[in-house]
Parts: structure tokens; C-alpha cells; sequence
């Protein structure tokens, strides 16, 4: 056989290329992290933080010592190398995550995932009521005195802020701030949503008792219909409201 055909040979054999290198996989274990990864607080999730090439399979994933990092509060490093449960608290995390193949050789490395926060919000008004109490008459004027409740339920994440109100409808006039306990702190919503880890609704309810003057007497009228309004802003924007109406009848 001469050199040239020697030579054709021994490439047709080995199939040596240098495209067919780039798709051998390392005869050594070798771990690599998997960025981009994102959940949100209090929302289930799963995404990939690792994968592993070389070595024996199968693969075993686990964390690596706290000491490295540790990963968001409420998950764990499953052994297939994802990150999964239901995370607490945002923030941006970097953490430690090792491989076993199935010759007991370990490597380790670094990776991250980042965990937003969760800005869903509700304002829900469940009752309404006007209760006629008594009247008064002074001279051609007749005041009527009634007593409006409302009641319902908000959410909403840590920051966030309840603003309940209420106005009489026609007129623009407004009720005196005695009949509203105007604002829940956020601190009490955080408190109630979010920091039992329990529930993520919480309760308001407000009272108060108002008077209306008629000039005129006898009819019902616009004046006599309430409006109460429920808020949730986060960072200072409208993240969800409600409102409801309600007739105060006279006697």
C-alpha cells in the first residue's frame, strides 16, 4: 500500500475532525451552573440550577455547604440538579450545589437565582350597611342620623398600604373622617398577609355614625347614598381597589 492510501485509511478509521471533537463530552466529571433562573415569593417553582457532564452516570445532585451560601429560604437542591419549593423572601441568591456520579466522585460549583417579589394585591368590600338611628328638628330643617358599616378583606406584599374612605354621593359632600377609620398601617397587612405564612388575606372593618340636614324634608334623596372605597397601593401606585354603595332610608 502506498503513503497516500495509508493515509485515507487511517482518517476513514479514526474519523478524526475536528467537529467531532467539539461534541465529545469530558471523560472527568464536570459540573456547570445554570443562570436565569427566577420565582417569585409564596409561588410554588422549579427551575434548573446545574447540570453535570462527564464521569458515570447516573447523576446525584445536592447543596454544598451552607458555608458557600445558602439557598432561598423555603427550597431546596432536588437531585436532579433543580432548585424547588416555595420561597419566602426575595433577594437576589448565590448558593453552592454539588454532583455524584455513580463512582462516588463529587465537584461542586456556584450558582444563582433570583427570587421576585410577589406584587399581587386584592380590595374586596363584603358588606355595606346604613342603620337610621333617630332625627332632630330645627325649625325647617330635619337632621337624620345614621350609622354605616362596612367590612371586607385586602392582600397584599410587604410595603404595602390600606386606605379605606367614604362620601356621600351628589354634592361632593364628604362624611367627617369620625365616621372612617381611614388608614391600616402596612406594618398590620404585612403583619396579617404575609408574616403568619398562614394566610394571605387579611380583615378590615370600619364604623361610624354621620347626620344629614334636609332643608326640604319628606323626600328621599340622592344625598341620603354612601359610598365607601377600599385601596391597596404598593410603592405608591394603585395595585387594586373595590367600592360599594348603599341607600340610608329614613324614618
Amino acid at each position: 500500500m502506498n503513503k497516500a492510501a495509508f493515509v485515507a485509511v487511517l482518517v476513514l478509521i479514526c474519523g478524526c475532525t475536528n467537529n467531532n471533537y467539539d461534541n465529545v463530552s469530558p471523560s472527568t466529571l464536570t459540573i456547570y451552573p445554570v443562570y436565569g433562573g427566577e420565582c417569585t415569593v409564596n409561588e410554588a417553582c422549579t427551575v434548573e440550577v446545574a447540570e453535570a457532564y462527564g464521569g458515570s452516570e447516573p447523576y446525584t445532585f445536592q447543596s454544598d455547604s451552607y458555608a458557600t451560601g445558602a439557598p432561598p429560604m423555603g427550597m431546596i437542591v432536588s437531585m436532579d440538579g433543580t432548585l424547588t419549593g416555595t420561597p419566602t423572601m426575595e433577594g437576589d441568591y448565590e448558593f453552592g450545589v454539588c454532583v455524584t456520579d455513580a463512582t462516588s466522585t463529587s465537584e461542586c460549583t456556584q450558582t444563582e437565582v433570583t427570587i421576585a417579589p410577589d406584587n399581587s394585591a386584592s380590595a374586596i368590600i363584603d358588606s355595606l350597611t346604613c342603620a337610621f338611628i333617630n332625627s332632630n328638628t330645627y325649625g325647617n330643617a330635619k337632621e337624620y342620623n345614621f350609622r354605616i358599616t362596612a367590612s371586607g378583606t385586602a392582600s397584599g406584599p410587604v410595603g404595602a398600604e390600606i386606605y379605606v374612605s367614604g362620601d356621600m354621593r351628589g354634592e361632593n359632600s364628604v362624611i367627617p373622617t369620625t365616621v372612617i377609620d381611614s388608614w391600616t398601617g402596612a406594618s398590620e397587612l404585612q403583619l396579617a398577609a404575609r408574616g403568619s405564612g398562614n394566610s394571605q388575606i387579611t380583615g378590615w372593618s370600619i364604623t361610624g355614625v354621620n347626620d344629614i340636614t334636609d332643608y326640604f324634608g319628606g323626600a328621599l334623596s340622592p344625598w341620603d347614598t354612601f359610598e365607601v372605597h377600599v385601596y391597596v397601593f404598593i410603592n405608591d401606585g394603585l395595585a387594586a381597589s373595590d367600592y360599594a354603595t348603599v341607600t340610608c332610608v329614613r324614618q
